[in-house]
């Protein structure tokens, strides 16, 4: 019985034993499992957290580097290490960055940076000759416990940076530790660092699309135009287009930020006024900057990301404002002169009204009084009249009134006018008329108000000896007439400013006239359906060099419909004389 008692005992020891020895390999198995389950969400953790960082950094920025930083500063969160290094690799240079966990000497450093740059080699053998920068490593503060001083990485993995099939930099994993690290660790990691590389390239693709867009946009503008980005290290020129480029002088190709802003020169301090731009966040405009004797007006504005309010870069753009300044002088000049026109023949009158009144004159000098007034009032009513028919281009009301008529007779009418004039001053003026030119329907008053505006401001241009040549001819569908002659020449840069309202140019300018002869020349011409332009050769915009002369061109369509109409009784006279 005490046998039986004894076996029982046995067996129902064995049996809890048995019993414990299963329930605590299940417990263990269930710890490994919590501990396994543990690790992997702290994985999806970081995997989850890292990839946020690196969405919010390429939110605002496409640096390479921040990315990179920005996984290797949160790496050691998750993994035993040493080290976490990432290398940047540009055409011109390598950068090693290292972060560490504990205190690491000069030998493992250089074993590390020896590491990144074999592999950086084995990938992509162009890197074997650029140099290499390694900066000192970083320490976390919480970890103060440093390694033998000849300790090296016994253990390390390396992630290539791949951006659209370029190698863009490495990360290095590092420890002390032999054979640490496991399969799904650097699994993990690759599929971060190439979900990172592969979220930059999208982005990339997508700025370089939109970017492309904008250059092309903003090199065909007429304006000088150019954008710095805020990056790291201050502000980086990313684009400027051709017109900024010849505003400033600056060559072709690449070029740093420092010399796009020295050739503002001492602008006002142009870095302080980026600066202010930068700070308040609004535009400032410069007016009336002077730059290689150019006249510019520049707006400084920020540039925001998206419809928030950070500030992301600084754009300049450039408006060259030197015709408008250009044309105030010339428009002071012009009220000036029409004041002074005006009272000379008023005066003149008032003049001869007054020795007319006081009767003491003979029938010679009383004669001569009248013919004051009269050819003085005639000065007086041309005047007024280029003031009238520039108003009336202007407001778009210009009047033509046409006829069939004969160009050719109306070139040897206007060319006998001017014959005993040009003899005085001792200059030839000969026509060129095509035979057979046909009739046709135009204004021959306003036209040969074109062409005693073109003979007097060849008259003044032309030295004694010289010679203006008028020619017609056929050109298509279209009567071509060219009035030449042998003056010294219009600097290329003032011949647009000749057809404008108050357009005279020094030398050829004459102080009895209005300035309006070519204004209402082109009016007239253009309201008839042609075009008017000047062809003057000379050497430069001082007028130094040989002058080669002037030729006005303009056209007229051949309009053989006769659209006669009944003039008024009454005009008042038109100018001839520019």
């Amino acid at each position: 019985m005490q046998t039986i008692a004894l076996i029982f005992s046995i067996l129902v020891s064995g049996f809890f034993g048995i019993l414990s020895i299963f329930y605590a390999s299940r417990d263990e198995k269930t710890k490994k499992e919590r501990e396994s389950q543990k690790k992997e969400l702290s994985r999806r953790l970081y995997e989850s957290t890292i990839l946020k960082d690196i969405a919010q950094i390429s939110a605002y920025s496409l640096n390479i580097e921040l990315v990179a930083g920005a996984i290797v500063a949160s790496i050691q969160n998750l993994f035993k290490l040493t080290t976490a290094s990432y290398a940047i690799a540009t055409e011109i240079q390598i950068t090693i960055n290292t972060r560490a966990s504990q205190g690491i000497g000069p030998q493992y450093l250089e074993n590390i940076s020896k590491i990144i740059r074999d592999s950086l080699c084995g990938i992509d053998e162009t890197k074997k000759t650029i140099p290499i920068k390694v900066f000192p490593a970083q320490y976390n503060i919480e970890n103060t416990i440093s390694l033998p001083f000849d300790a090296v990485p016994l253990s390390y993995f390396n992630i290539p940076l791949i951006v659209n099939n370029r190698l863009r930099g490495l990360i290095t994993i590092s420890s002390h530790i032999p054979n640490i690290y496991q399969e799904e660790d650097m699994s993990m990691m690759y599929k971060i660092v190439n979900t990172a590389a592969r979220s930059i390239g999208r982005l990339e693709e997508v700025i370089e699309t939109e970017k492309g867009k904008t250059d092309s946009l903003i090199a065909s503008l007429s304006s000088g135009a150019m954008l710095f980005m805020l990056e790291k290290n201050g502000l980086s020129i990313s684009t400027i287009n051709e017109a900024a480029r010849i505003f400033l002088n600056l060559p072709a190709g690449y070029l740093e930020t420092y010399m796009v802003l020295d050739r503002f020169g001492k602008t006002e301090s142009i870095l302080l006024h980026l600066q202010k731009v930068l700070t308040e966040k609004k535009t400032i405009v410069l007016n009336d900057i002077i730059l290689s004797e150019k006249h510019f007006k520049l707006y400084i504005s920020p540039v925001f990301y998206y419809d928030t309010k950070n500030v992301i870069g600084v754009s300049i753009t450039m408006q060259d404002i030197t015709m408008e300044k250009d044309l105030e002088a010339l428009r002071e000049n012009f009220t000036n002169m029409v004041v002074h026109q005006l009272r000379t023949p008023l005066t003149a009158i008032k003049g001869a009204s007054n020795l007319l009144l006081n009767k003491n004159l003979n029938d010679k000098d009383y004669e001569k009084m009248l013919d004051v007034i009269k050819n003085s009032s005639e000065e007086g009513l041309n005047d007024i009249g280029s003031l009238l028919d520039a108003a009336k281009i202007d407001a778009g009301k210009f009047v033509l009134y046409k006829e069939m008529f004969d160009i050719n007779s109306l070139v040897h009418q206007r060319a006998q006018e001017f014959l005993v004039l040009a003899g005085q001053k001792g200059i030839t003026l000969n026509t060129n008329t095509q035979v057979g030119i046909p009739e046709f329907s135009f204004d021959p008053l306003r036209i040969g108000q074109v062409l005693s505006n073109l003979f007097s401001n060849s008259l003044k241009a032309t030295p004694v000896g010289g010679t203006i040549t008028i020619k017609t001819i056929l050109n298509g569908g279209n009567l071509e007439v060219l009035v030449s002659d042998t003056g010294n020449g219009i600097p290329k840069d003032k011949i647009g400013l000749l057809f404008s309202k108050f357009g005279q140019i020094g030398n050829t300018a004459n102080k009895d006239s209005t300035g309006l002869g070519l204004f209402i020349s082109k009016g007239i011409v253009v309201e008839h359906g042609g075009k008017i332009w000047i062809e003057s050769p000379v050497l430069s915009s001082q007028g130094e060099g040989e002058g080669k002369g002037t030729t006005v061109h303009f056209t007229l369509p051949i309009v053989k419909e006769k659209k006669e109409e009944e003039r008024e009784a009454l005009e008042i006279p038109q100018t001839f004389v520019n």
